[in-house]
């Protein structure tokens, strides 16, 4: 995650500056740099269907498996999104998951990759 914030602070104003600012466009930002890394070593999994809901991202990679949920910080509700995340890890029987919210502006470059650690319902949240 430190390597994807370092490359955010780098390029993100190009997603964030444009009329049409989409989470689409943070999905598509975030799953081109995580393709790098992944590189035939494992699974990038979009819109994975888990129940009746859908993650946004699963990565198989290393024999463990990343769950992953992005918001734009219009659609970011933390008492929304907490339940979503952990019936999402719980259903792929992880033990922590990443729930990344991207902001419209982000003017002050060193917010950007603030982070937090939170516990919710036995599940371990990685805040971004």
């Amino acid at each position: 995650m430190d390597l994807f914030i370092e490359f955010y602070k780098e390029n993100g104003e190009i997603l964030t500056k444009r009329k049409q600012y989409t989470e689409a466009a943070h999905h598509l930002a975030f799953m081109g740099w995580l393709q790098r890394l992944v590189n035939g070593s494992g699974y990038i999994r979009r819109e994975y269907a888990s129940g009746l809901k859908f993650i946004d991202l699963v990565i198989l990679f290393a024999g463990e498996k990343f769950v992953f949920e992005l918001k734009t910080e219009k659609n970011y509700k933390k008492e929304k999104a907490l339940p979503q995340i952990a019936a999402y890890a719980h259903r792929m029987n992880v033990r922590e998951g990443y729930l990344l919210v991207f902001r419209r502006e982000i003017d002050d470059v060193e917010a950007i990759g603030q982070r937090e650690e939170l516990e919710y319902e036995g599940l371990k949240v990685h805040l971004y």
